[in-house]
């Protein structure tokens, strides 16, 4: 942008200058051949149309300069507040982080509550149950963080967001089974993803806490290995899961379907 400023001022610059000087260096040299009121009147008229557009050039050139010097300004003052948004946002991340963490755990103790109950499948009559809502504007506040920094940083909380979102409906439609007038099958193997979901949103905002905290530089994707430590921390708060060894298979075989053998990130 400065360059392209700078290119056209100096297009505009150049020939104005060329042509003042032309004009100043003949009317000199007029002058002090006829040194006369009638011959500076005389040059003044027959020169009137060069002279207003001098005037016209000159006028330009002042707003232009303005006009520039505003948008410059407008724009240093957008980006300055851009930067103070997302320091401020950046700033209370850990508190929204230890917000999902929250939420990621107690879905884990209902959920390893149905599992310790099913074999294939559980028939879930509970009209009482009510999974954790999401945290009141967490997603909005998750947005604006993700549109006001670069977009190298912002892909883990897209990640995060993306995740956040099916665990959420996963847990809503284990829900509204339990709550129907007679209740519903739940399949186990949903209620293992519903907790090796919960562990991944666990491990992905532990993960981000050591970014925000400046821990680390970087924020490096999760590794099935962050899972599984995320899973044997949620199993300590939860309630001892007898099929932890199950959950584990199964993150390993979540594992073998990502191509550089790490965590999947799509």
């Amino acid at each position: 942008m400065r360059l392209f400023v700078a290119t056209i001022g100096f297009l505009i610059f150049a020939p104005t200058v060329v042509a003042f000087t032309v004009y100043v260096r003949l009317f000199v040299r007029s002058m002090l051949r006829n040194w006369t009121l009638e011959h500076l009147i005389t040059l003044l008229f027959l020169w009137q149309t060069q002279i207003a557009a001098a005037f016209a050039i000159a006028a330009a050139l002042i707003g232009s300069a303005v006009v520039l010097h505003q948008t410059a300004t407008v724009r240093r003052q957008e980006d300055e507040r851009r930067e103070r948004r997302s320091a401020a946002l950046w700033a209370v991340l850990p508190l929204v982080l230890m917000e999902l963490i929250d939420y990621a755990t107690s879905c884990a103790k209902i959920l390893a509550g149905l599992l310790e109950r099913s074999s294939t499948g559980v028939h879930v009559h509970q009209p009482g149950l009510q999974f954790p809502p999401l945290p009141d504007g967490l997603v909005d506040r998750l947005a604006e963080l993700i549109e006001a920094i670069e977009s190298g940083h912002a892909n883990p909380l897209i990640i995060l967001v993306r995740r956040l979102q099916i665990q959420h409906a996963r847990a809503r439609e284990i829900q509204r089974r339990a709550v129907d007038q007679h209740g519903s099958i739940v399949l186990r193997a949903n209620l293992i993803h519903g907790l090796i979901g919960a562990a991944e949103i666990y491990a992905r905002c532990a993960n981000l806490l050591s970014y925000a905290r400046g821990s680390v530089d970087i924020v490096a994707a999760i590794s099935p290995n962050d899972v599984k430590t995320a899973l044997s921390a949620l199993s300590l708060i939860a309630g001892d899961l007898s099929d932890i060894k199950e959950l584990i298979r199964e993150i390993d075989r979540i594992a073998a379907t990502d191509p550089n053998g790490g965590w999947p990130e799509t």
